[in-house]
């Protein structure tokens, strides 16, 4: 596994990692590879999927992968919005971008990936992953990893 050197759980940046697989991947209906988006602008709609739990007093976990959309926000609201709760830390920043779910992040849906889905090809464009929200029940947008900020990182560890 590589973890990112800028991660800082307390600041909330460089949270992301790659794994490496230890055997092929065998591709089927359900397991298709995804093209990741590397335009730093980030579209308005796109879709997330996750087995998130739902509730803050649900601690079990979900078997049912649920499917959401993800309406961006802009992302000077975004910053206004989540500012002075993590105690003077900037939690929204410029490799972040934010969006409303059906779902706020709970538990488990940390890591899911935000994406434009292809309909010609069945290929998938990853624009980001969850990374911290709110928490359960909050009407506040989640926060997510911007793929585009990270291409050269994560080439250099794919294609080192």
């Amino acid at each position: 596994m590589a973890t990112h050197s800028d991660f800082n759980i307390a600041k909330r940046t460089g949270d992301i990692a790659l794994l490496k697989l230890t055997e092929s991947a065998k591709f089927t209906k359900y397991v298709q590879p995804a093209c990741l988006y590397a335009k730093d602008d980030v579209p308005v709609s796109m879709v997330s999927t996750g087995w998130a739990v739902l509730d803050s007093n649900d601690s079990s976990v979900n078997d049912l992968l649920r499917k959401s959309s993800v309406i961006h926000v802009d992302q000077e609201n975004c910053k206004q919005t989540y500012r002075g709760i993590a105690r003077g830390i900037e939690v929204v920043q410029d490799s972040n971008f934010c969006g409303f779910t059906d779902t706020s992040i709970c538990y488990q849906l940390s890591g899911s990936p935000a994406f434009i889905p292809n309909l010609e090809d069945s290929r998938v464009m990853v624009v980001g992953f969850a990374s911290h929200g709110a928490g359960c029940g909050h009407r506040k947008p989640n926060v997510y990893i911007k793929i585009s900020s990270y291409l050269d990182w994560i080439e250099s560890v794919v294609w080192p």
